[in-house]
C-alpha cells in the first residue's frame, strides 16, 4: 500500500479512537479486545497462526492538555515481527511516533520504520549503488512539529518521556535564538538526534548537549528532504547537520563495517533510489553493544530476579535474536535430566575461556539452585 493510502487508514484509526472516547493506553487495550477485525482492516494486517493480534503491535499515546494523539509500534512488534516480516505493513511502519490531532489531521510525520542490513528480506539484497549515505548518530530521536503557535517535541512513544522533557527545554532555546517562527518551517516535521549525557547508548559524545539534524519530512508531500535541503534548513534552525559520506557502492560500505580500527561510531543510514533506507552498523559498535548488554551471566541474574521478560523486551533489534538463542540455552539447562555436575558443566561450556571466571561460575551455581 502506498503512503498516501496508508495515511488515510491511520487517520481513520485516530477518528475511531475519538468516536470511542479513547484517551489513554488503558482505554485502548480494553477497546481493542472487541475490535480486532476493524484494526486488521485499518492496518492491512493478515494474521498468520504464529503472529500476534494486531492490537498488540500498536501503542497510541496521548497529550494531557492538547487534542493530540501519537501512534507508535509496540515492543511486541519490535520483539516478534523480525520472525514475521510480512506483519510490518505500511501503516505499522509509519507508526514510529506519528502524531495527529483528534480529528485525524496529520501533525507530525517522523521517519518510517526501516531495518538493518540483512535483518529481513527487504534488506538482505540491496542495490549496489547508494543514493545518499549519512552518518548514523547514537542518541535519541527527537520529533519536532508546530501545533497551533508552538513548536513541540516528542520522542517516538511519549510526549512525556525523560528525553522529551529536557529536549523540550533545549528546543525552547533553539526556537527563540534562531527565530523559528519566521523560518517558514511550519509544514515540516524536524527530526534531530538528541545528544545529551542522558541519551548515551554506546557512543560517548562527552558532555555535549545539542541537536544534530538528521532528517525532515514534508507534511504535504510525505517525502524526506534531501541532504542539500537539510543543510539549508540546518542554517535556518541553528542546528548542525548530520554528515554525508561520499560512498559510491554498497560494497565499500560493507567493507568499512568490518574495519577493526573504527571506534565510537555507530554506522550509516543509506538511502537508495528505490525508496529503501537501510542501517549499516560497524562491527566494533555491535561488539561493544553485546559486551555491555548481553551475556549469559546477565541473563541468569535477570532470570533469578524475575525481570527476564522485561529485559528481553528492551534488547535492541540487532541482538534480540542472539539473546533469545542464549536464553534457550539456559532453559535447556533447567530441563536436563542430568545430575547437577553435568548441568553445571553444560553452563560452563557455553562461554569461551576468557569469560570462564570465578564470578561466572558462582552465577551458574546460583542459577541451578534457583531452578531446582
Amino acid at each position: 500500500m502506498d503512503r498516501q493510502k496508508a495515511l488515510m487508514m491511520l487517520q481513520q484509526f485516530v477518528l475511531e479512537l475519538g468516536i470511542a472516547g479513547i484517551e489513554s493506553k488503558t482505554d485502548f487495550r480494553l477497546w481493542a479486545k472487541d475490535n480486532d477485525d476493524l484494526l486488521e482492516e485499518l492496518f492491512d494486517y493478515e494474521r498468520d497462526v504464529d503472529m500476534p493480534r494486531v492490537s498488540a503491535l500498536i501503542s497510541p499515546f496521548f497529550h494531557r492538555d492538547l487534542p493530540l494523539v501519537g501512534v507508535n509500534y509496540s515492543q511486541v512488534a519490535h520483539n516478534v515481527l523480525y520472525k514475521c516480516p510480512q506483519g510490518w505493513t505500511t501503516q505499522l511502519r509509519m507508526c514510529r511516533g506519528i502524531v495527529f490531532d483528534r480529528v485525524g489531521e496529520l501533525v507530525a510525520l517522523p521517519l518510517h520504520k526501516f531495518f538493518n542490513a540483512g535483518e529481513n528480506p527487504e534488506t538482505t539484497r540491496v542495490p549496489g549503488e547508494p543514493k545518499e549515505v549519512l552518518e548514523k548518530m547514537d542518541g535519541h530521536l527527537g520529533i519536532i512539529f508546530k501545533y497551533a503557535k508552538d513548536f513541540l517535541l516528542t520522542t517516538r512513544g511519549s510526549f512525556y518521556s525523560n528525553t522529551a522533557g529536557f529536549a523540550g527545554e533545549m528546543l525552547k532555546e533553539f526556537v527563540e535564538r534562531n527565530k523559528w517562527h519566521e523560518a517558514g518551517v511550519d509544514r515540516l516535521t524536524i527530526m534531530p538526534e538528541v545528544i545529551h549525557p542522558d541519551t548515551q547508548v554506546i557512543c560517548d559524545y562527552g558532555f555535549k548537549k545539542n541537536f544534530i539534524l538528521i532528517a525532515a519530512n514534508d507534511l504535504h508531500t510525505l517525502e524526506s528532504l534531501p541532504h542539500e535541503d537539510l543543510l539549508r534548513l540546518g542554517k535556518k534552525l541553528g542546528m548542525p547537520v548530520v554528515k554525508r559520506w561520499p560512498f559510491t557502492s554498497t560494497r565499500q560500505i560493507l567493507d568499512q563495517m568490518k574495519d577493526p580500527s573504527v571506534r565510537n561510531r555507530e554506522g550509516y543510514v543509506v538511502r537508495y533510489a528505490d525508496g529503501r533506507s537501510v542501517k549499516f552498523k560497524f562491527h566494533t559498535y555491535l561488539a561493544e553493544m553485546r559486551a555491555r548488554k548481553l551475556s549469559y551471566s546477565y541473563l541468569m541474574l535477570r532470570f533469578m530476579d524475575g525481570r527476564i521478560d522485561e529485559v528481553m523486551r528492551m534488547f535492541p533489534e540487532e541482538i534480540l535474536s542472539e539473546a533469545e538463542n542464549m536464553l534457550a540455552d539456559l532453559k535447556k539447562a533447567r530441563k536436563m535430566r542430568r545430575d547437577i555436575k553435568q548441568k553445571r558443566k553444560y553452563l560452563y561450556d557455553l562461554v569461551p575461556p576468557e569469560e570462564f571466571t570465578p564470578y561466572y561460575r558462582t552465577v551458574c551455581r546460583d542459577f541451578l539452585r534457583y531452578t531446582k
